[in-house]
């Protein structure tokens, strides 16, 4: 029997320093990984690393993959374009029986932004309002350059008869790269109008740049066109909901506060203040977790209880309806792990028949999806805080996802 079993693991997942902060490694779950005996891991850390370990292991050898990294828009990390990254992955399913999580026909609808598409003409009420999807098939590089940036810029101008100023995000990219905004000026100049969709072809991830056009070829690209939301730039309006196999487990407010566990906003009540003595409850003085004084407390109480609420009763919405699109034929009804990125508009041209009232605006605002990630940035180093469930905590969670990987791979 077939007993290695390969984990490409978030970045977040093991020590990582930046200029700001230094993270630590999620050793809870990788000690839930390491302590099956009935399999060996390899659990990588840098998408680059994964054809190498495949090649060092021999395909026949390996039982599943898990790929918590999205291999397709990191393919040049490993010399490959995203086609044959595809293709390679559904060779070693098919002709090596390797099962893979999530299967890279799901790793490709989100990396691709394809699930956008979907949001638009299938749930209107959870897409910002007046979002343009624009995809060119099987892309074929400066083949297709000209159509691509004539179809981009018929498209912004018809955004700019409702907007003074829009956005462009391609496919293929995370952490808000590949994103640029169009202003009257740019869309009167159609040179400058070029070069900002030129740039959107600028990738570096892990360290290395490259242009993503030499990636992918033969692929199908999505662009997203969008009004520009005046207040998403405020880093507090994008609000994250993490779901651990179905279930809304906690929240990410902003990134220099603590989560906060969905028990507590699944319904406002006077009671919603944290104090000072629940600030840290890991309980494990070895293990440094993010965001545990009193100041990042203070932030996260100052966040409207309310709009906590109605995020996540539309995240959990979200997820059910968008589920039967992606989620077919799997050993388990749920993913492992998913993540929706809610932010807000209150401009009077995002307003729809899909706004809402909530306690503490003076207007309606209108609830959308920023992003959808299937293997997202988890923030297990951040301390979550749970007043109604105590053990709802960064070191339960850690260990909820490691169970949920093991039980995965016992329905294989």
């Amino acid at each position: 029997m077939k007993k290695n079993i390969i984990i490409l693991g978030e970045e977040y997942w093991f020590n990582v320093k930046t200029k700001y902060y230094n993270f630590v490694e999620a050793k809870y779950l990788l000690e839930q990984l390491e302590s099956n005996e009935k399999y060996d891991y390899f659990i990588l850390k840098n998408p680059g690393e994964l054809l190498k370990k495949i090649e060092e292991l021999g395909k026949d050898n390996i039982y599943a993959m898990f790929l918590f990294q999205d291999v397709l828009s990191d393919s040049y990390l490993n010399n490959i374009t995203i086609n044959n990254m595809k293709k390679f992955i559904r060779k070693l399913n098919k002709k090596h029986d390797i099962k893979i999580y999530p299967g890279i026909k799901v790793t490709d609808m989100f990396g691709s932004k394809k699930y956008y598409d979907i949001l638009v003409n299938k749930m209107a009420y959870s897409a910002l309002p007046h979002s343009k999807v624009i995809t060119i098939k099987k892309y074929q590089g400066n083949k297709d350059n000209n159509k691509l940036e004539k179809l981009l810029y018929n498209a912004s101008v018809d955004m700019f008869k409702i907007f003074d100023k829009i956005i462009i995000k391609k496919g293929y990219s995370y952490e808000g790269k590949q994103v640029q905004f169009i202003t009257p000026e740019i869309i009167k100049d159609k040179k400058l109008f070029q070069q900002k969709v030129n740039k959107l072809d600028n990738k570096k991830y892990f360290g290395v740049k490259t242009n993503a056009s030499k990636w992918e070829i033969d692929i199908d690209r999505y662009y997203i066109i969008q009004g520009n939301n005046n207040i998403i730039k405020e880093a507090s309006n994008e609000y994250r909901v993490y779901f651990f196999n179905g279930k809304a487990k906690y929240m990410a407010w902003a990134d220099n506060v603590p989560n906060q566990c969905t028990k507590d906003v699944e319904k406002t009540t006077e009671d919603t203040e944290f104090d000072y003595k629940i600030r840290d409850i890991v309980n494990d003085k070895g293990y440094k977790i993010l965001n545990t004084k009193m100041d990042n407390i203070d932030i996260l109480n100052s966040y409207n209880p309310y709009l906590g609420t109605e995020i996540l009763r539309f995240g959990k919405r979200v997820y059910n309806d968008f589920l039967k699109y992606f989620w077919k034929d799997k050993p388990t009804e749920h993913p492992i792990m998913f993540r929706v990125d809610i932010s807000y508009a209150i401009d009077k041209q995002f307003l729809d028949e899909h706004s809402i009232e909530v306690d503490g605006f003076d207007d309606k605002i209108r609830l959308y999806i920023n992003e959808m990630e299937i293997d997202p940035t988890n923030y297990f180093y951040n301390n979550i805080l749970c007043k109604k469930k105590k053990e709802i905590n960064a070191k339960n969670i850690q260990i909820l996802m490691g169970n949920l990987i093991n039980n995965y791979i016992k329905k294989l």
